[in-house]
């Protein structure tokens, strides 16, 4: 549910904003990557950090902007955990496949336990795009393209990341993203213009933001496209008409990224930092004055607000009014979140928290939960632990992309492999890779998966002289998730081409385990 807003809060909020120096208030809405941040500029009041997990560096910055800065605001500290932490679940449109809101806010709980046990009060989820864009790589990361089981596992998501109280020490303040009708560009291109009618917009889109505003997400995070040719982080229809008017929203909005910067013609102005493309803002100062009083309220990565905000004052591009509304929505989220009470979390007692048995076995039954079988002709499964068997391809003993395009700080270790879950059930089970897997990250080019049939031979002999096949295919990880699209969403190489081999000469049973982010 909404909260409902705590005068003593508002007091305190209004007591510490009447306090502020434009410079302060400036730093304030500042967002910065872990490998900006400096020890001076977290003096000076800085507002957020993203992307920095180690807790004794976390602890060690809070204690600077609590001991050091003139007025002692806390950080907020701010992290991607799209489906767990340290423990990982399945990514999201796997977890919508089991129709179990459940199995969300079970993920959400703990990856929120987690997150919090290093020092991070926020979390850069629920991811609530509604698509119907196989091509488009950030499928994976929401339900699909149901506006109502999207709105039902954003809600449910929320709800288990923030419970009744996000300034518990196991909790954390949701930002749903991204905001909005990301999940549609033409040509499933990530970062594309999208173009729709109101109800269009009003009918598929926003009813998850909806959902998860309602259930109590206190940040939104505006999305890098362009709606109807408007920048999400420049739209003043969507940020203020809707969501902070219509909808009563009093937290604080986050662009993505440098979606502000995003915001200028190319070649940039200033040519440092070099992202440009909507060509809607001449210049950096530009870009900030016009996110800025459309209703975004934080600036992430990029400067301009805080470097040209004292100029755009004084020119009358941007009011103090809205400078102050920024601010307050974000002092409120941090004294909701407890940030000036306990600031700080014991480093030594951080990676205790950490992959618990309960967490383990939480993951597991969700992974059974999202899994979706299409056939079982003839009966194949469940399959023999008497028979031998022979795991086929190249996520067949492949830990790496078990763990989905946004895995947190989980490590490859953690998982489970094909090959080695159905050999502890049948140890008379061995492994063929049959082809090859590769994990270049987009923009690098990611078709190595699958490149030759050099090892067709050796899977096909395997496969003879099995009594079960399973075959093991799919996309490596790095093929969904953020900026990757596919143009084809076949297999990927020549895995249909090992299917043919191993059926043409194969007279078993048996069973393909397809894995993929869309």
């Amino acid at each position: 549910m909404r909260f409902l807003a705590d005068q003593n809060i508002e007091r305190r909020v209004n007591a510490l904003l009447g306090q502020m120096t434009l410079d302060e208030k400036l730093e304030q809405v500042q967002l910065l990557p872990d490998f900006l941040v400096t020890d001076a500029e977290v003096r000076k009041g800085l507002g957020g950090v993203l992307s920095q997990t180690d807790p004794a560096t976390i602890n060690r910055l809070q204690h600077i902007a609590v001991d050091e800065s003139r007025l002692h605001i806390p950080i907020l500290f701010a992290f991607d955990t799209i489906h767990g932490f340290r423990t990982i679940f399945p990514i999201p449109l796997g977890a919508a496949s089991s129709f179990d809101p459940t199995v969300a806010a079970t993920d959400a709980t703990i990856g929120a336990r987690e997150s919090a046990a290093v020092g991070l009060k926020q979390i850069y989820s629920p991811m609530v795009d509604v698509s119907h864009e196989p091509r488009w790589g950030r499928i994976s990361e929401a339900a699909g393209e149901d506006p109502y089981l999207n709105s039902v596992f954003a809600a449910a998501r929320v709800r288990g990341a923030q419970g009744s109280d996000y300034s518990a020490p196991d909790k954390v303040v949701t930002s749903v993203k991204h905001y909005v009708a990301y999940g549609q560009p033409e040509g499933g291109r990530d970062y594309n213009t999208t173009d729709m009618s109101e109800q269009r917009l009003r009918n598929l889109y926003l009813p998850p933001f909806k959902a998860a505003i309602d259930a109590g997400a206190d940040t939104v995070m505006c999305s890098f496209n362009a709606i109807n040719g408007v920048p999400g982080c420049a739209n003043s229809y969507t940020e203020t008409d809707i969501l902070k008017k219509e909808w009563g929203f009093d937290g604080f909005i986050e662009s993505d990224w440098t979606a502000v910067a995003e915001l200028r013609a190319c070649p940039p102005v200033p040519a440092t930092p070099g992202d440009c493309g909507h060509g809607v803002a001449a210049d950096g100062a530009d870009a900030a004055a016009k996110a800025l009083m459309a209703g975004t309220d934080s600036e992430m990565t990029s400067t301009f607000i805080r470097d040209n905000g004292a100029q755009l004052l004084a020119d009358g591009r941007i009011t103090m009014r809205r400078l102050d509304d920024a601010v307050r929505r974000i002092l409120r989220v941090k004294f909701r979140a407890g940030l000036f009470e306990h600031p700080y979390i014991d480093p030594a007692q951080a990676e205790s928290k950490q992959l618990l048995p309960d967490a383990v076995a939480a993951a597991r039954s969700a992974a059974g939960r999202s899994m979706v079988l299409l056939k079982n002709q003839g009966n194949v499964l469940p399959l023999s632990t008497a028979k031998k068997t022979v795991v086929i391809g190249p996520l067949g003993n492949d830990q790496h992309d078990m763990l989905g395009p946004w895995w947190g700080r989980g490590e490859d270790k953690d998982a489970v492999s094909v090959y080695d879950g159905i050999k502890a059930q049948n140890p008379n089970t061995t492994f063929v890779q049959g082809c090859t897997i590769g994990h270049n990250e987009p923009p690098a080019d990611t078709n190595d998966v699958c490149p030759s049939d050099a090892g067709f031979a050796e899977a096909v002999a395997a496969a003879r002289g099995a009594d079960q096949i399973v075959l093991a295919l799919g996309e490596n990880r790095e093929m969904s998730g953020e900026a990757a699209s596919r143009i084809d969403i076949n297999l990927p190489g020549r895995q249909q081409q090992l299917i043919d081999a191993i059926k043409a000469t194969a007279n078993r049973s048996s069973w393909c385990c397809s894995t993929a982010g869309r």
